[in-house]
């Protein structure tokens, strides 16, 4: 059965396509993990092959997992087109319209394929092809300038080399915090552990912490404890893949989880019950997989609750792929826990969610530092006294107190671009009706059109005609509401029912009489409200008419006047 696309997904195959109709040869797709980079691949295959049945396709990656998962997508996709894999034991017969193939087997059995045969050739995670092995493949099958797509998370590398040089520009690119917002992928819950690593002492080979030296160091018996202490504090019974800092390291830390009653398992190169082990994991029957070096790339498992960095890591394409195993969304997964063992001394060259999103050294993230980024980048001030205290500031919580300190002049734009509104920030929960108040006044601030606000089950929701349109364009919103009220705050799609019913209440009342609080609820076929202003007798007319006009029966509280 083929899938169903996302707009974005179409979005991107969509431009591809466009550009090789336009004559384009070469183009790359920057997308962040876990937004389906395999399923755009196999759409752009099917699509290819729909307008043109004499292109054949190749395509690379460096992993038996992805391997795996493009075939089963294109088979997904497209049944009627003949694919296969060129890998290990594996091999092509040479009549199939697209092959599919490790960069590790294609560069020794190179000679077995005609190179004019391909059109089309598609890289994945394609920052990999500056290696030696991936040029030769490539120089190879150029012979007849075939179309060249890469598809990647983080196309610049940590030696300052990019996927761009050889792929040319980039064709679509869509933001990780975008796709948050749309609920493509997981909300992040961003925790940092700090240890006295001293990793200024650790020599460094190929851009990054030697392998050794950086074991020893994560191997102290102290700096496990503290690992798993962080575990057991913020995500104890969360499924959860651990990155270490070697095989030595995986199998300690694996005991040490086994001991304290969690049922853990290890993986490394030389593991032989790898897919047992990743079954069982996907099954649940395993709760901790620690690894080293295997699952950094191409492993899909959307169950992942915790992302544990074990590994402190001077690269960002490696730290940014690690956290990337976490960000798909599953059935009841609410977010996704990041838990960062980060080096006490701050050690300038490693990476933390903080460096990766050019935060200021000293940002204390509550949240998601992809989202804090994001709102921090849009603040605009015109002083550049005022500038200073934005940018020293070490949290949102203290951004928005600047900007709320600041002239109304001087801020030209707030938080996520959107105007600076004014509250106190509630240190217990707000009463309902306060809530209510609190949360529109910051609406109406903002500018932020929307049907109602009411309170459910002790949160604070804000209803919407556009539900999508505005989970992707208001989500600081809710931060605002929630600082000031100390509610949880949701979105939800305006119910025409209760925009009706609360409508006919309005027209029922009086000048200077005003509706502070309505809700309805379906199920029972009830109602209830609080309004200001009524008289006695005019509190029994708005209930006797609004029941009658209605058939819903109403609870309407309120301010009565006594004269």
């Amino acid at each position: 059965m083929k899938f169903t696309p996302r707009k974005y997904q179409l979005d991107a195959v969509n431009t591809v396509l466009a550009k090789i109709s336009d004559g384009t040869k070469k183009m790359l797709l920057h997308l962040p993990t876990g937004s389906g980079k395999t399923v755009i691949a196999s759409i752009i295959i099917d699509e290819i092959l729909k307008k043109n049945a004499k292109h054949k396709i190749l395509f690379i990656a460096h992993r038996c997992e992805i391997l795996n998962q493009t075939l089963d997508k294109i088979s997904q996709q497209s049944p009627h087109i003949k694919a296969s894999i060129e890998q290990g034991d594996r091999k092509t017969s040479g009549d199939e319209k697209v092959v599919i193939a490790s960069v590790q087997s294609i560069v020794r059995r190179k000679g077995k394929f005609d190179a004019s045969e391909f059109s089309i050739i598609i890289c994945d995670e394609c920052h990999r092809s500056l290696a030696s092995t991936w040029i030769e493949v490539l120089k190879f099958f150029s012979k007849n300038s075939p179309t060249l797509i890469g598809l990647t998370a983080t196309p610049r590398r940590s030696d300052g080399r990019s996927a761009i040089n050889l792929f040319g520009e980039i064709a679509y690119s869509i933001e990780q915090t975008e796709l948050q917002d749309l609920g493509f992928l997981s909300p992040i819950k961003y925790y940092s552990t700090k240890a006295n690593l001293n990793l200024d002492n650790l020599s460094m080979t190929a851009g990054d912490f030697q392998v050794t030296s950086l074991s020893e160091k994560m191997m102290a018996l102290e700096i496990r404890k503290l690992t798993t202490d962080a575990w057991v504090e913020r995500a104890f019974s969360k499924k959860t893949i651990v990155f270490c800092a070697s095989v030595k390291h995986a199998k300690a830390l694996c005991d040490d989880f086994n001991a304290l009653g969690a049922v853990a398992k290890a993986l490394h190169g030389h593991s032989k019950d790898r897919e047992e082990v990743l079954n069982e994991f996907k099954e649940g029957k395993v709760k901790v997989l620690l690894n080293y070096n295997i699952l950094t790339e191409g492993y899909d498992e959307p169950s992942i609750e915790c992302v544990l960095l074990a590994r402190p890591t001077t690269s960002p394409l490696v730290y940014n792929q690690c956290l990337g195993r976490g960000l798909r969304t599953h059935p009841g997964k609410k977010n996704c826990i990041i838990i960062d063992i980060i080096d006490r001394s701050t050690h300038q060259l490693q990476y933390s969610a903080t460096q990766l999103n050019g935060l200021p050294e000293k940002w204390r993230t509550t949240g998601d530092p992809f989202k804090e980024r994001r709102y921090l980048s849009k603040v605009r001030v015109n002083d550049p006294s005022a500038y200073l205290k934005v940018h020293s500031a070490g949290s949102l919580k203290e951004v928005q107190k600047v900007l709320m300190e600041l002239p109304p002049e001087t801020v030209l734009a707030g938080l996520d671009g959107l105007p600076t509104p004014k509250y106190s920030q509630a240190q217990e929960p707000l009463g309902a009706l306060e809530s209510i108040e609190e949360a529109t006044k910051i609406l109406f601030s903002l500018g932020i059109q929307f049907k109602d606000v009411s309170i459910k089950s002790a949160q604070i929701a804000v209803s919407f005609e556009n539900l999508e349109e505005a989970s992707r364009d208001y989500s600081l919103c809710k931060w605002h509401i929630n600082q000031a009220t100390n509610r949880q705050v949701i979105f939800t799609k305006a119910s025409t029912d209760i925009i009706k019913k609360k409508r006919t209440l309005r027209r029922l009342l009086k000048k200077g009489q005003r509706i502070r609080y309505f809700d309805f609820n379906e199920a029972a076929n009830t109602a209830e409200a609080y309004v200001t202003g009524l008289t006695r007798d005019d509190f029994d007319e708005a209930k006797s008419g609004f029941e009658l006009i209605t058939n819903t029966k109403i609870s309407l509280k309120g301010s009565i006047v006594l004269f």
